[in-house]
């Protein structure tokens, strides 16, 4: 019992420490010019390519082939992110090279990353 004790608070104490040290997560993608792989369950579904080193303003350029579904509660579609597809050297380069088959959808997002919301006026 005496032992049973000892591993559980040694256990405990282990995941404390480990959840005090873990680094906070990025929502952002690295700035490097690479495009990133959009999959859904396991299949290349789309590309995207981010614009711009800075990490708190930034443009992502998003080519969703024609088998990209928009996720939703109806399906059961795993959509992942993977990063370091095909290495492009700016946005011509992606745009001269990204397939876009008939079907295809193009979106661009501006993102503004930062650690706090925006003040409504």
């Amino acid at each position: 019992m005496k032992t049973s004790l000892r591993n559980l608070t040694a256990a405990l104490a282990l995941t404390l420490i480990s959840l005090v040290a873990m680094p906070q997560a990025a929502a952002q993608f690295d700035t490097l010019p690479w495009s990133f792989g959009v999959y859904q369950n396991g299949l290349l579904v789309g590309e995207l390519y981010r614009q711009d080193t800075d990490p708190s303003h930034y443009t992502e350029h998003w080519v969703l082939y024609p088998s990209y579904v928009y996720p939703n509660d109806r399906n059961d579609l795993v959509t992942t992110i993977r990063p370091g597809l095909t290495y492009y050297r700016d946005l011509a380069e992606f745009f001269a090279h990204v397939p876009f088959a008939r079907g295809s959808r193009y979106v661009s997002t501006a993102c503004s990353d930062g650690i706090a919301l925006p003040v409504s006026r």
